[in-house]
């Protein structure tokens, strides 16, 4: 019928902000997924993963460990332009999507 296209409408379109978000809003639905532990359809996948407790990755190491450990490497300067990177996006695109969330929660509870 006619409404399946309002659904794969749907579905495209968060394709595509997926896409545009740098594959930021990926990694939001996969924190997601994670928070909700062992109860996850997704638990034995995420456990495969880079541990969250400690992710060993130039990229979320401090500019100072960044600069002793990767000195005089051609990985500095990209492990700088990553971290960058990583800001950018989250002033992009997670921080007005927690706004976002935030704001539909606060809008919720006054209905109750």
């Amino acid at each position: 019928g006619g409404g399946g296209g309002g659904v794969a409408e749907g579905r495209k379109e968060r394709l595509r902000q997926m896409r545009d978000g740098g594959g930021v809003l990926l990694a939001m639905a996969l924190l997601a997924e994670r928070a909700l532990g062992g109860t996850s359809r997704w638990a034995p996948w995420l456990a495969m993963l880079l541990p969250h407790d400690n992710p060993n990755v130039p990229m979320m190491w401090s500019a100072e460990e960044r600069r002793k450990v990767l000195a005089r490497t051609s990985l500095q300067g990209r492990a700088k332009a990553d971290a960058a990177g990583v800001e950018r996006d989250f002033k992009a695109v997670v921080a007005p999507a927690l706004a976002g969330a935030a704001a539909a929660e606060a809008g919720g509870s006054r209905d109750a």
